[in-house]
């Protein structure tokens, strides 16, 4: 069940949406074990097998390695940061901030930044920044600006913080559509899925499907049957 609520406060909220009555919000790192799960289960029930490895490699391994038919380059801000990627692609890499404090909250709220409980009952997940700038902000700006912006709906005051998490997201360029994934032929048989900024759980399954089908046909001009303007990056 999900409400609509209001801000009778002063400040740039026009409203949020609370989310209650046995509705459910994703614990990302169990949602992706079970998808590992999920992709292992498919590849079994085709009499094929998949492999996680961890390993250090360099651009031109990624890049140009004959032990894979094709290879998609799949990650975030680490395509970028290591050089595997070329930084003319339009995106920005922008820093998030999150905040573990030490209450309860029984509903998850979105409005602008997001307000979720966690599998711990005593902890509450607050987020997250926007930073553009090089420098990090601190601990006290980080607290000071997501009290700030969610003030109109949840306190932090007299909440202790448990840690401060952060990640950096790819932020693909405003285009027709909005802000939208990126993927496509990189290489002769590389491929690129990035650019999902903070909506990776909302893009990941569709684009992936739709990726999957180029990959597999070897054919980028299949991207387009979806939309005529799916490889809007190249032309940036």
């Amino acid at each position: 069940r999900c409400g609509i609520v209001a801000s009778d406060r002063d400040v740039e909220v026009m409203g949020g949406l609370r989310l209650s009555n046995g509705c459910k919000v994703i614990h990302v790192p169990s949602y992706l074990q079970g998808l590992w799960k999920a992709c292992q289960t498919q590849a079994e029930t085709t009499g094929s097998s998949v492999e996680w490895q961890q390993r250090s490699v360099t651009a031109k391994d990624l890049l140009h390695n004959e032990d894979f038919d094709a290879t998609v380059l799949c990650a975030g801000a680490g395509l970028f940061t290591n050089g595997i990627v070329s930084s003319l692609l339009p995106v920005q890499l922008v820093r998030g901030q999150s905040l573990e404090l030490y209450c309860s909250q029984p509903h998850a709220l979105l409005l602008g930044k997001y307000i979720s409980p966690l599998p711990d009952p005593n902890l509450t997940l607050v987020g997250a920044t926007h930073e553009f700038k090089s420098a990090a902000l601190s601990e006290a700006q980080v607290i000071s600006e997501l009290k700030e912006r969610t003030s109109a709906f949840f306190s932090l005051d007299g909440s202790a913080v448990h840690r401060v998490t952060s990640g950096v997201r790819v932020q693909s360029e405003r285009g027709t559509y909005g802000r939208r994934p990126i993927i496509g032929r990189y290489d002769t048989s590389v491929w690129v899925f990035t650019g999902l900024s903070s909506r990776g759980l909302l893009y990941h399954g569709r684009y992936g499907e739709i990726l999957a089908d180029a990959v597999i046909h070897n054919d980028e001009e299949r991207l387009l049957d979806y939309c005529s303007d799916m490889l809007w990056w190249k032309s940036q």
